[in-house]
Order: C-alpha cells, then structure tokens, then sequence
C-alpha cells in the first residue's frame, strides 16, 4: 500500500495543475510577455494588411514559447546544446554511460531501487532510465539534485530520482503514455559537460508537444541515425551548426542533404565511430548566448512597420504625382474634382497608417522593454556584450538595420539618426558591405561603388536581404544581369520590380514567352518601364493587348491604341480613343498630350478639311472654347519639351485670332515656315503688337514667297505699290491741290484708292 500510496501521490503532484508556488519575478515577466502578445500586439498585427503577417505572429510565438523554456530551465543558458535525435541502444546506453552513471549510482539506496525493478526494467536498466516517449535535457548541476518536470499547465515540479523512476517503471507496467503529462524532463547530472548541455528526442515523442519544436530549436549539433536523416529532418532544427550521422546514408540522399548543408554552412560529419569522444571537442564545449533574442524578436516586429512605412511613402508619391499633373485640372472640370477626391482618399489612407503605426509602435515599445528586463536579470545587454550566437545573426542585423532605417525615413523621431547608428553598430562585427549601403542610403550619402559592387555579388540567404540588394541595385543602376542572378535564388513570390528584372534579362536571352509573361505581372504592379520593354521589343501587339497595357498606365500603348480609335468613325470607339489617350496624357506622353490639342484645334477650326487652311483673320470668334483648350494642351506638351513645328504653327495661329499679336510673334519665330513669315509680315506691316515696320514686312513676305506662299506673294505686291504711291506723293509740288483719300480693307484682301 505504501508503494501504491507514494506512486498515487507522485502521480497526484505531476499532473496537478495548483501545484506552484507563487511566481517569481521572473516568471512574472514571461507571463507578462505572452499577455502582451496575446491580447496587444497580435490583434494590433491582424489589423495591418500585410499578407506575411500571420507567419510574424507565428515566429513571434515561437520566440515566446522559446523563451519559457528556458526561464523553466535556466541551467540550458549559454550552453551549447549536443541534440541526440532518436538514438539507438548503443547511443542510448552511451549516454547512461557518461552522463547518467554517475548521477545515478552516487546514492546507495537508489541502486538497490533500480536493482528491485531488475525484472521490469531488464539487464538493460541502464537503456531504460531514458524516457522512451518525452524528450530529456542533461545538464550540469551539481548543486541541485532534483529533476524538473512539466506538467499539463506547464507548471514547475520537481521530483527525486528515486521518484523518476517509480514513475518510470510504472508507466512501463502499465503501458501509461508519459507524454499525455509531460513535455519534457530535466535531468541534472554530475557528470563535467562543461558549457554542454545535452537533449534526447526519443522515437515514440510527442512532434505535437507544445515545446517540440523549441527543443529542436535549442539544438546547436544534432546527432543522428543515417537511416533517419532527411533534408526535412534536417530543416526541423533551425539552428545547428554540425550533424554526427551514425550509420550510412544512400547515395541519393547524401546528394540532397550534402547539398542542403552547404546551402545552411552546416558542417556534416559521416560515421563517427566514437562519438562521444568526438563531441569532448572543445568547439562543442564553449559558452553560447542563446537567450539574447532583442534583436531577433525587433527584427520580426518592425517587418509590419517596414510594411506600413512602404505604403506611407507610395501614397505620398501617388499625391505628389497627382500634384504635379496640371494638366486636367487646368482643362476639365470633372477630372479637376475627380483627382481633388482621390487627393483626399489618399490622405485619409495616411491619416490611417500613421494611426496604425503609432499604435503598433506602442506596444512594440512594451514588448521590447519587457525582454530587456527579463535578460538584464541574467546580466545580459544586448547589443553591448550580447548577440544570439545561437542563432545565425548576420542576415538578422542587417534585416533590422534596412526595416529600421526605412521606417525611420517614414516616420521620423527625434533621435532617428542616432538610433540607425546603433543598429549599424550591430552590424559592423560582421562586416558586411551590405550593412554600409543600406546605412549610407539612409543617410543620403554616396556610398563608394566597389562597396556597392560587393554588397550586390554576396550571396544571402535570406529574401528579403536580396530584395534589399536589389533595391540598392536599381538605385545605383546595377546591371540588370547581376540583379536577375539574385531574382533567380528568391523562393518567395516575386516583387513587380523584381518581374521587371527577371522580364528584361529573359527579353535579352530572346525568351520570349517567359519574358512577356513576367513583364505583364511587373506592369500590373505598376512598373511602367516593364510596358515600355514591351512596346520596345514586341511588333504587332493586338488590341486587346494594348487596352491591357493602356488600362495598367503604358503612356506608349495607350497613345497608339487611343490614336487608333479617335481616327475612327465610330462615336463608341472615339469614346475609348479619348479615355485611352488622357490615360496617356496623365503619364505625360507629348504625343498624346499634343494630340489632345490637335483634335481641339480641328473642332475649333470646323473639321480636318479645314485644318491646312491659312489664317483666319476675320473678326469670327466661333471655336473660341476648342481653341483655349488646345492651346492649354499645346503649352503643356511645350512645357514638357515638344517642339513640334505643326503644333507651333497652330499655337501662332490661335494666338493671331485671339488677338494676342505679341504670342502670336514669339511662336511664329519659332518656325521656319511659309505661313510663319507671311503672318510676320502682317504683323509688321500693321504694327500689331509692335511698331510697324514696311521693310520688315516686306522681308518677311519675300521669305513666304521663296517658300511658295501665295498670299505673301499677293501682299508683298500690294505693300510694294502702296510704298510706291507714297514716294510718288512726297514728289508732288507742295503748291499742287489735290484731295487723295486711300484705305487698307482687309490685312491681304487687296488695294483700292480714290482721287
């Protein structure tokens, strides 16, 4: 009965959940933790809509849930951790050997318990004292003879090993699965691991178990069976550094996973016969900062303010685009009000990510705090004598450096700069060259172009580093063929930019299709320059294909299909003419600008028909409103460089009809034309806008003549006669009486006088 009544009372104390005493301090900071993750910063997450979100929720908990296991076992803080992953009966009875023997054969009454349960646990009572269904940690603790076990509330309790063994043997007789009770034991041992610490996974774990996959992640070197290994296996322990294979391994998968450690920098070790005296190698037995995880959880944290920080700065330029386009604000009422509300949406839209930013921000800042206090309570400052060694923080840094550095250009603080030094500081133990392009493109300084051409030829890991890599490439104007090496290595879904480089590489290499294919995704993400390839590469595109490219904002399409359907007879394809070509006017396509212009100037002249005619120099003011507005977008087509001589002959022509003599002179210099010099002439003959001047006239009327001009021909017979009636007059003897009386009818209509 009293066996029956301490096994009850064992079983009573491991799987009561009221067991614990109150928590310390320090667990009071994990809960704390989890609190605010739980209930602040994933609901403040589930807000942004940024589609890699709930994989940062979930990294974030897995940081989380890392950290408690190590505040309910603190022994395994800065060890290097040696992981046995399903040993075999000779790794296992190893493991009893030097770890285990030891610790268990120190205390004489437990050698004669173990002897007593000789028939259940066999000869091999050394094999059986492993757990055969929860994992283990061995670590050296001399001072503490207790193990550690969790139970179903993840509570703290400690048993004699007289009492793990109890348990041990009865779940054995009574075939009781452990692993419905527990996640995992704490073994201390008397045995010298140094700055070792060492976990069993035993084959029948529990993958399920809440804390599986930190134990995995608390793995620094893994040991296992070459009947086991796998390249999936091997991507379950994120952080190990060596792999001890024992047994052989077949040739196809020595080929994948040779090739997989090599992408990892994992150093593979086949057959080691003497295993454990191949892990007594002092590189197995140093200090490791594996509870620094600062910097690891801030760089998944400002992700979402990366994200936010991009859509700011989008927003902005969309506005600043918007703001720039004078154009159908000056010539359309309805696009002016049009645009006016999309300005306004725009602006709510940052109002938002501003409030959603600062939101996000404070409770980052709680966060961060509360894990600054938990490690300073194990005398840890990252950042000044601490980085996760256990952890690969090279790429990690220089992430944070780029989201901080980014947001900090959208949301500024006071001590932005200051801050973004600090983080480089980070950085510089890596020497990176990358660390200083971002850092230097945040400070706006030209950073040296062979650090530039080294920061973009290092090979990551990493996506979103190459993406960083290819956006200091476009700035710099990298080759396309080095970035599209980078763009080739990405396995996560491609930016539109990063289609653009893929899309012009292949267009170079003559793969067509493949080429065509990705730069239609980069245009639908608003890479304009990836249309422009099209048009450039690609003859006899349909319309369909050009509507496609017109409605994602190609100018050059939208101009050709647009001028395509205005020349038409049919009202409904006009209607689409005109959509497409102020698409392309808004993208400030001269042409279609100037075009716009030219199919106001003909209704304002009466039809194409009448389009070649000369001057107009009636008093009719009809087509006043088609002129205005060709002439707002003849200006604007000048304004951004046309110098298009038929478009500055009709610029002098409506100037001339709305009287505006000195315009009208300023664009007929501007042409070498028959019409220009004959419109001069008027204006010189008739001192319109000027003082008039009968030599410059008839000048200007000999020049339209050369060049064919009719009229001028006319006019400079006439002005040539008139000037010769007023030499004939100055010739008369003043005593002479005679009346003359003589007028002008009509600037070229022809000469009449009258005695």
């Amino acid at each position: 009965m009293d066996n029956n009544s301490n096994l009850l009372s064992l079983l009573s104390m491991v799987m009561d959940e009221t067991l614990d005493t109150e928590d310390s301090d320090i667990q009071q900071s994990v809960n704390e933790i989890n609190l605010i993750v739980d209930e602040q910063l994933v609901p403040a997450i589930e807000e942004i809509q940024y589609v890699n979100k709930y994989d940062i929720i979930e990294k974030i908990k897995d940081v989380c849930r890392n950290i408690s296991l190590y505040m309910y076992f603190p022994g395994l803080i800065g060890k290097n951790v040696i992981c046995f992953y399903h040993p075999s009966d000779i790794v296992r009875k190893g493991i009893y050997s030097r770890y285990l023997k030891k610790t268990f054969s120190l205390y004489k009454e437990l050698g004669v318990y173990i002897q007593d349960f000789s028939e259940t646990l066999g000869k091999k009572e050394n094999l059986n004292l492993l757990m055969d269904d929860v994992p283990m940690y061995l670590v050296n603790d001399i001072e503490h003879s207790l193990i550690s076990y969790l139970n179903v509330a993840n509570k703290n309790v400690d048993v004699s090993y007289k009492e793990y063994i109890s348990l041990l043997n009865h779940s054995r007789k009574q075939k009781m699965s452990l692993a419905k009770i527990l996640d995992s034991v704490y073994v201390p041992v008397l045995d010298n691991l140094g700055n070792k610490a060492v976990s069993v996974i035993p084959e029948k774990c529990n993958v399920e178990s809440k804390f599986y996959k930190t134990i995995c992640d608390t793995a620094d070197v893994l040991v296992v069976r070459g009947d086991e290994i796998s390249k999936e296996l091997l991507s379950t322990f994120q952080n190990i550094k060596t792999v001890f294979v024992q047994g052989k391994i077949s040739t196809t998968d020595f080929e994948l996973i040779s090739l997989y450690c090599k992408e990892k920098e994992i150093e593979l070790i086949l057959e080691t016969p003497l295993i454990f005296d191949a892990l007594e190698d002092g590189k197995y037995n140093v200090s490791k900062n594996n509870f620094c995880h600062r910097v690891y959880i801030e760089n998944l944290l400002y992700e979402i303010t990366w994200f936010l920080a991009g859509r700011k700065k989008l927003f902005e330029e969309n506005i600043a685009g918007i703001n720039s386009d004078l154009l159908f604000k000056d010539t359309d009422l309805k696009a002016g009000i049009r645009i006016k509300k999309i300005q306004i949406q725009y602006r709510d839209t940052i109002t938002e990510i501003e409030s959603l930013y600062a939101d996000y921000k404070e409770i980052i800042d709680i966060l961060l705090e509360k894990i600054d206090s938990l490690q300073r309570a194990f005398g840890i400052q990252e950042g000044v004598d601490c980085l996760n060694n256990h952890i690969q923080m090279n790429e990690i840094t220089i992430e944070l450096l780029a989201k901080i550095s980014e947001t900090l250009k959208a949301f500024s603080e006071s001590n932005a700069k200051e801050k973004v030094r600090n983080y480089k500081s980070l950085c510089d133990i890596y020497k990176d060259p990358l660390s200083d392009a971002i850092y230097e493109r945040y400070m706006d300084v030209k950073t040296a172009q062979n650090i530039i051409d080294l920061a973009i030829k290092r090979k990551y890991k990493s996506d979103f580093i190459k993406r960083i890599q290819i956006q200091i490439g476009m700035d710099r104007n990298i080759d396309i063929q080095e970035l599209a090496k980078i763009v080739e290595t990405m396995n996560i879904k491609l930016s539109p930019i990063e289609y653009y480089i893929l899309g012009k590489e292949q267009v170079n290499k003559k793969k067509d299709d493949e080429a065509f294919n990705n730069l239609i995704k980069a245009i639908k993400g608003g890479i304009e320059d990836a249309g422009k390839t099209i048009m450039s590469n690609y003859s006899g595109l349909s319309n369909s294909v050009l509507e496609e490219l017109a409605e994602y904002g190609v100018a050059s399409a939208a101009f050709k299909i647009g001028k395509k359907y205005a020349d038409s007879n049919q009202e409904e394809q006009v209607d689409k003419g005109l959509k497409y070509l102020h698409i392309a006017a808004a993208k400030n396509n001269i042409n279609a600008i100037k075009y716009l212009g030219d199919l106001s100037y003909i209704d304002s002249v009466g039809g194409l028909e009448y389009d070649d005619y000369y001057i107009d120099y009636s008093e009719d003011d009809s087509g006043d409103e088609y002129k205005d507005i060709a002439l707002k977008y003849y200006l604007f087509a000048e304004k951004k460089g046309s110098k298009d001589i038929k478009m500055f002959e009709r610029m002098f022509k409506i100037y001339f009809a709305k009287k505006n003599y000195k315009e009208a002179e300023k664009y007929c210099k501007k042409i070498n034309s028959a019409e220009s010099y004959f419109c001069l002439g008027i204006i010189y003959e008739n001192g319109l806008g000027c003082a008039s001047s009968e030599q410059k006239a008839l000048n200007y009327y000999q020049k339209a003549m050369d060049m064919g001009h009719m009229n001028a021909e006319v006019a400079y017979e006439r002005l040539t006669s008139k000037i010769a009636v007023k030499k004939a007059k100055n010739t008369v003897k003043k005593n002479t009486s005679y009346s003359s009386s003589s007028y002008y009818s009509g600037y070229y209509s022809g000469y009449s006088g009258g005695w």
